[in-house]
């Protein structure tokens, strides 16, 4: 019933947040990948914006651009339901991304 419900929810929150602080721990540490891996399990436990725009930034970090870009532009979508703090921080890295994205476009035009 709804009381189950509840606990499952609390449960998967308080599992998220774990694997969130151990993406952080390897964020600071230098270990991108890993800090990814931990925050995409984040996001599969309680999917929350947060926890995406996580994964986006150290997708950016592991030098892939495109699919990081990808999620700022899934985050800006009315439907996504992102707080105004996270849509500021998803426009801004959307910039950032794409101008990292812009010379590898221009490179591609040339070959």
């Amino acid at each position: 019933g709804a009381r189950a419900k509840a606990a499952r929810d609390k449960h998967a929150a308080a599992v998220a947040e774990a694997f969130f602080g151990e993406g952080k721990q390897h964020n600071t540490a230098g270990d991108f990948w890993a800090a990814r891996e931990y925050f995409e399990h984040a996001y599969v436990a309680a999917p929350r914006n947060a926890f995406l725009l996580s994964v986006a930034n150290m997708q950016v970090k592991l030098h892939e651009p495109e699919s990081a870009a990808e999620i700022y532009k899934q985050m800006l979508d009315k439907e996504a339901g992102s707080t105004e703090k996270e849509l500021e921080m998803a426009r801004r890295k959307l910039g950032e991304t794409e101008a990292l994205l812009q010379p590898l476009a221009a490179e591609a035009l040339m070959q």
